[in-house]
């Protein structure tokens, strides 16, 4: 499940160039966004956090009618999550997660995810920047799971996320300490007629 790039599908199917091909080459959601098709980003957005959903719902049944242990739940969620960042079907080069990842913890423990995705709206509203907004994002969630008093197989996959979201951010970082990193640009258009 995790190897299905929305962004490589979705691209193909509305007719996109590759994500691989331009801005930061990345198959994610804001990269395709710069092709200027809002419908497409939000379709690979949709998609990318639908499947970390699906198949942490999917294991859920499992854990429940097989009585098996918690444990599988998060251990799932890492599994799409890597699946996302390291594509079977793409090469192996997919997304930086942060999409898949909030679609697990939404559907793994709605408390944290929802924290995930607000923190990730606030920040990227104040400052249009996509990448400092998955990097709060990712160490609130990795603080509360951790001060929450979850369990101790949810700490350490939410800790494995958040070192690989950061390690995919490294250019990113890097172009938010030197001023260069591109904002996420928002057409809101006025209308002066009544």
């Amino acid at each position: 499940m995790g190897s299905l790039s929305f962004a490589h599908i979705i691209s193909k199917v509305m007719g996109l160039p590759n994500p691989e091909s331009y801005g930061s080459r990345n198959a994610g959601a804001t990269n395709v966004l710069r092709t200027g098709n809002k419908k497409a980003a939000y379709l690979v957005l949709l998609g990318d956090m639908l499947k970390g959903v699906l198949v942490i719902l999917l294991v859920r049944v499992y854990v429940s009618e097989a009585n098996a242990p918690y444990f599988l739940l998060p251990l799932s969620g890492l599994a799409v999550f890597f699946g996302h960042l390291f594509p079977a079907f793409f090469s192996f080069k997919g997304g930086k997660g942060v999409a898949t990842s909030a679609g697990v913890l939404l559907a793994l423990e709605p408390v944290i995810g929802l924290t995930a995705v607000l923190v990730w709206l606030a920040v990227a509203l104040i400052t249009h920047y996509s990448s400092l907004a998955a990097l709060t994002s990712a160490m609130t969630i990795l603080a509360v799971s951790i001060f929450s008093g979850s369990s101790l197989s949810l700490i350490l996959s939410v800790t494995t996320i958040f070192v690989l979201i950061v390690l995919k951010h490294k250019q990113n970082i890097k172009n938010l300490i030197s001023g260069e990193e591109t904002k996420i640009v928002l057409n809101i258009r006025r209308s002066n007629s009544l």
